[in-house]
């Protein structure tokens, strides 16, 4: 199913990208991957809200350099019309001697999502990446209504984004809440140290309610506890 959905996307991201003229826009990258550099989708988050419970739009580009593949993202939290966007990155870098990938954060300056880019030019993080992201890159999750041409996009990516496994990220804050970890069993059969996805900590509430409340965690087959249930509730 992976590759299918991975084959689909791809002649579609090539044809969408003999329409717009943007071949020119592919840095130097896998040949397999190359297409899905292309046209950037947006979407309003599913997931994300503002502190006020309003809508948060993203627009999201992916580059493969083959070592480094970098995720560029803008952001509105003032509508999908704003005049200014947010502009954010991760890049994940491959690991070394089979050391697990290691992901940076960065906050940019607003532009567009264009690689390759200044990462030098970072301003202070207008939010903590460390309440969403404890794992580098997460699935996109936009809400219904995406062109089908753009479904198919991000189901692609999300497969990329399943196929790193286990990333480890520079450390973001020294916060209390950085090192406290959760220690739920149906959690830490995938997040741990020794493989699967990473350990969760309680910077992760937010995150943890939502995917709990939604039934995408714990994945098919799984299974969460009442008692279980009330710890996650009181992160």
């Amino acid at each position: 199913m992976r590759a299918f959905v991975l084959s689909w996307g791809a002649l579609l991201a090539v044809a969408s990208a003999r329409a717009i003229g943007a071949e020119s826009l592919v840095p130097s990258a896998p040949a397999a991957w190359a297409p899905f550099h292309l046209a950037p989708v947006q979407f309003e988050s599913r997931e994300s809200k503002t502190d006020a419970g309003g809508a948060i739009f993203n627009r999201v580009a992916y580059f493969n350099e083959g070592k480094r593949e970098v995720w560029l993202m803008n952001q509105s939290h003032t509508g999908s019309n704003a005049a200014e966007w947010d502009r954010l990155a991760i890049v994940v870098e491959q690991g070394r001697g089979g050391q697990p990938r290691r992901a940076r954060f960065y906050q940019l300056e607003p532009g567009p999502l264009e690689w390759p880019t200044d990462l030098t030019r970072t301003r202070p993080a207008r939010v903590a990446c460390f309440m969403c992201h404890s794992n580098g890159p997460r699935l996109l999750r936009p809400k219904a209504g995406l062109p089908w041409s753009d479904q198919l996009r991000v189901l692609a990516w999300n497969s990329r984004i399943r196929g790193y496994g286990r990333v480890v990220s520079d450390p973001i804050t020294s916060h209390q809440l950085a090192t406290r970890r959760v220690r739920v069993a149906s959690c830490m059969r995938c997040h741990n140290e020794s493989g699967g996805r990473g350990e969760l900590t309680a910077q992760l509430a937010p995150t943890i309610s939502f995917m709990v409340r939604e039934g995408l965690m714990p994945p098919m087959g799984g299974r969460i506890t009442a008692g279980e249930r009330r710890v996650l509730e009181h992160l």
